[in-house]
C-alpha cells in the first residue's frame, strides 16, 4: 500500500558569506509521513537551481543524494534533509529564484517501487551580492 508524504516546504537554513560577500544559500526541505503505516525511506535526491529572473538563465548544481538505510518514518513523524548548499554565480545581482527538486523512492528494501517527485520555488532578492527583503518559502 503507497503511503502519503507531505512535503512542508522549503526552508533557508543559512546564507553563506565570505568576506562579507555573500557566497550562496544553504536550504533543506521538510517531510511529513501523513500515512497511518511506517514507511521506509530509501533514496532521497535533491536537485537545486538557481534562476536569474532578469534573463531566465539557471545555474544547477549538481544533485546531492541521501541514502537513507531502512530509515524509518513513524506516522507524524517530520523529516528535515538539510546542508545543500546553492552557490551564487560571481558578481551576482538582480532578483533570483531558488527551486528545489526532490525526487524520493520509499517502502521496503525488496520492493522500493513507490516514488514521490516534488519540487517547490521560493523568491527572494539579491542585489549586489547582499539579500534585501523578506525571504518567502511557497508551500503550497
Amino acid at each position: 500500500m503507497e503511503g502519503k508524504l507531505g512535503f512542508q516546504g522549503v526552508r533557508l537554513l543559512r546564507v553563506i558569506y565570505e568576506k562579507g560577500v555573500l557566497q550562496g544559500l544553504r536550504l533543506g526541505v521538510q517531510f511529513r509521513n501523513q500515512a497511518n503505516a511506517e514507511m521506509t525511506f530509501i533514496v532521497v535526491t535533491m536537485h537545486t537551481s538557481l534562476i536569474d529572473t532578469s534573463n531566465q538563465r539557471s545555474h544547477y548544481p549538481p544533485s546531492k543524494q541521501f541514502e537513507k538505510n531502512e530509515f524509518i518514518v513513524r506516522p507524524n513523524d517530520i523529516v528535515i534533509f538539510d546542508h545543500y548548499d546553492i552557490p551564487l554565480p560571481a558578481n551576482s545581482t538582480g532578483d533570483f529564484v531558488a527551486e528545489v527538486r526532490c525526487t524520493i523512492s520509499y517502502g521496503k528494501r525488496s520492493n522500493a517501487k513507490y516514488s514521490l517527485q516534488l519540487a517547490k520555488r521560493g523568491d527572494f532578492a539579491i542585489h549586489n551580492g547582499v539579500i534585501t527583503g523578506t525571504i518567502v518559502w511557497y508551500d503550497a
